[in-house]
């Protein structure tokens, strides 16, 4: 029972750390879930401590979390008064961008990159399509805003990630322990 509480809450603490470097750009979602099957299969094999369906559902979160963060750009500029251009260049900007400010820092040079991506492309797509500069850099504030929305809303779908596998790890299939008579 003690090796379970013990190796129960280091899953947790790294699923922690997963979760906040997730805030850099880093795949955190994934890696919680990963971690988790890899417990589970892994570390406690008499049991099974995540149910499929525990395991399904985290992913679904993940995937949306994904897909999320993926268009927010794009409806940001669209939201701000942008064309289809503008949000093809903040989609397009956003993953070149945190591809580049992870060259230069990695973790934090990501989220920097990404939103200035979206931003500078986003901008130079409306530009390059006959908007007016205050059309275009109102534009390119909607992709910025928009993606940094995009990775705060990934971060709190892992959140609920994070909170749905301590639950399981506590509730769902704890181990029994045997009843104290006396």
């Amino acid at each position: 029972m003690m090796i379970y509480i013990s190796l129960s809450t280091l899953l947790m603490l790294f699923c922690a750390a997963f979760l906040l470097i997730s805030l850099a750009g880093v795949p955190g979602n994934w890696l919680m879930i990963g971690s988790a099957v890899l417990f589970d299969w892994l570390v406690i094999r008499d049991q099974e401590v995540f149910w499929l369906w525990t395991i399904l559902g985290v992913i679904g979160l993940a995937v949306i979390g994904e897909v999320i963060e993926l268009i927010a750009g794009a409806m940001g500029a669209k939201k701000f008064g942008g064309t289809k251009r503008a949000s093809i260049g903040a989609l397009i900007g956003g993953v070149a961008g945190a591809i580049t400010g992870t060259m230069f820092l990695p973790l934090i040079g990501t989220i920097f990159g990404a939103v200035a991506g979206a931003f500078t492309l986003a901008t130079v797509m409306e530009l390059s399509g006959g908007r007016s500069k205050h059309e275009a850099v109102r534009a390119g504030q909607g992709a910025a805003l928009g993606h940094a929305a995009g990775n705060l809303t990934k971060f709190a779908i892992g959140c609920v990630i994070w909170v749905i596998l301590l639950i399981a790890v506590i509730v769902q299939n704890a181990p029994q322990v045997p009843a104290v008579t006396g």
